[in-house]
Order: structure tokens, then C-alpha cells, then sequence
């Protein structure tokens, strides 16, 4: 019989703590996997009229897509790979997947961590 007793009161033990590290997984992986956490929108420095994507890392300045200043000699590369020579049309600017031009490198894209209230 006290054996049985010893059993139940493991058995109860084991579910309290099995609750516990539920809880705290719940709790762990609403932070990380972004569930029941809310976002800022935070609005375009230029236009007022969209949502930003970009942070300059410099100036705390938020820009939309359409917005972001490109086109700088930060992000331009040399065509035929020789820094030497300084012609201007041997040097184009990196563009990205859809072919725009990227933003300076003080921009960075706005993330997850950046945007949680």
C-alpha cells in the first residue's frame, strides 16, 4: 500500500513538472516563433504614407521601399574587377534580386526583433 502512495505521489510530481516545463515552452516559443506578440508599424521618414523597411543605422531614419536614397558610391563595383581603372563606365552600382539598386550601406532591412512593441 505505501508503495502505491509513493507511486501516486511520483506520478503527480512528474505531471507538475511535465505543466511547468509546458508553460515555460509556451511561454519560450511565443517569444521566438513571434505568436500573441505584437508589431509596430512604423511609418516611412519621407512619405508618411507606407509602412518602413529600411533603418538607417547612422540617423535613426525609416524609409519605404520607394523612398530608400540609392545610388551610393559605397555600393558601386568595378565591371571588369580592376579598382584601378576610374572610367566612369567600368563602375556600376550593385543592384539586388529584383534588379533595384542598393541603398547605402549605413541602411539596413528592418526585422522581426526591430519591430516588436
Amino acid at each position: 500500500m505505501v508503495k502505491k502512495k509513493r507511486q501516486n505521489k511520483l506520478l503527480i510530481s512528474r505531471k507538475r513538472k511535465d505543466n511547468v516545463i509546458l508553460k515555460i515552452w509556451e511561454w519560450v516559443s511565443s517569444y521566438l516563433f513571434a505568436k500573441n506578440v505584437s508589431f509596430k508599424k512604423i511609418a516611412c521618414s519621407y512619405c508618411s504614407l507606407k509602412n518602413a523597411v529600411w533603418i538607417n543605422t547612422i540617423v535613426e531614419d525609416y524609409a519605404c521601399d520607394e523612398c530608400i536614397p540609392r545610388g551610393c558610391s559605397c555600393v558601386m563595383y568595378p565591371k571588369d574587377g580592376n579598382e584601378n581603372n576610374l572610367s566612369i563606365s567600368n563602375w556600376d552600382y550593385k543592384k539586388d534580386d529584383e534588379g533595384n539598386e542598393l541603398p547605402c550601406e549605413d541602411w539596413r532591412k528592418l526585422t522581426k526583433k526591430d519591430l516588436i512593441k
